[in-house]
């Protein structure tokens, strides 16, 4: 494999890589990291294209395999997504007990630099979710599909108490601090919290990662917009990815450092899911509580990563999940009147 000239900004990483590429098919190619949160994903410039290799746990198989379906209902739909290229008869290829997937590039700019905090987008924004979900749940649904990582807050109590003990022995240091900060703030519910499966009866299939940083935007508006991220979707309350997405794009910093959501817009969006989804309007009043249990449970999540990474860039984010858990305990009621009422 000969690496051609990569262009600015991409560090040329082939040698490592060889047998993975290799594996797709791809003998000629500039390849760099791509900067994320949580994978480790590379982009790969061959001649004629753009495409991304992401790393997975070698137990990942089955999740990948329904990836690529929730690709085909999605485009079928006609919701962009990105398309997964094949090493053989698989969707991903194996090496150093790891899988990689290597899928085509797609184009627009990602919805966290776009304004969505105004009646207009935020209904659109409802109204494509609703569109997501249909197309998802078209077809013969994955009985056996496990929740992420991200989402599975089973033995919650237990595996908190742990992640604070395991961080004791750290030493100290302002991340470890502000875990311990967060998990205290969780500690007193983690045996009498509701489960995200109990929050809600309205369960189906749900993207599971869905918030701004994962769709793209092409053109003018919202009017074309992709789904990146298909690993993720699993069966839990549709309204997760709801409440996901109202956090992060409607999420306000306020004047003395605390965090609010624009409860205006949130509802906006949310109806807008209801009307396209028929889903009763009175569902949406778990919506507060929906968004409880995953950030609860996220807090917990980010303590285990750093427990077994070290630090790492999602640790500051449990000092946010905690801000956004201490606005709805003084606000979650009202916005569950205003979601299942009339009021805005």
């Amino acid at each position: 494999m000969r690496p051609w000239p990569p262009p600015a900004g991409m560090t040329v990483t082939v040698q490592e890589l060889r047998p993975v590429l290799t594996a797709f098919g791809i003998r000629r190619a500039g390849v760099g990291h791509e900067p994320t949160l949580t994978s480790t994903v590379y982009r790969v410039r061959t001649e004629d294209r753009l495409l991304y290799l992401k790393r997975h746990p070698e137990t990942a198989a089955s999740r990948i395999v329904w990836a690529t379906e929730v690709v085909e209902r999605l485009r079928q739909h006609g919701i962009r997504a990105p398309r997964f290229l094949r090493s053989g008869a698989d969707p991903y290829a194996q090496h150093r007990g790891h899988l990689f997937t290597l899928t085509e590039a797609v184009d627009g700019q990602p919805l966290t630099l776009l304004s969505l905090a105004a009646s207009q987008p935020a209904r659109q924004m409802g109204a494509f979710l609703a569109h997501v979900h249909r197309a998802v749940n078209t077809g013969v649904s994955p009985q056996t599909l496990p929740k992420t990582a991200l989402l599975d807050d089973a033995d919650y109590a237990v595996r908190l108490l742990d992640a604070q003990r395991h961080l004791e022995r750290l030493p100290a240091t302002p991340a470890r601090a502000g875990l311990l900060r967060a998990l205290a703030a969780v500690e007193g519910v983690a045996r009498t919290r509701r489960r995200l499966d109990d929050t809600s009866p309205h369960h189906g299939l749900v993207h599971g990662d869905f918030w701004p940083g994962n769709l793209l935007a092409r053109g003018a508006g919202l009017a074309d917009v992709a789904v990146l991220e298909p690993e993720s979707s699993c069966r839990a309350p549709l309204l997760t990815d709801l409440a996901q997405f109202a956090d992060l794009a409607f999420r306000l910093r306020m004047d003395g450092g605390g965090l609010a959501l624009d409860l205006v817009s949130a509802t906006a969006f949310a109806r807008a899911y209801a009307e396209d989804a028929a889903l009763p309007g009175a569902a949406l009043r778990a919506l507060p509580a929906v968004l409880v249990a995953i950030r609860e449970h996220s807090i917990l999540w980010i303590a285990e990563r750093h427990v077994e990474d070290g630090a790492n860039p999602l640790d500051p984010l449990a000092e946010n999940d905690q801000a956004i858990l201490a606005f709805l305990a003084e606000a979650g009621d009202r916005w569950a009147e205003a979601l299942g009422g009339a009021g805005p």
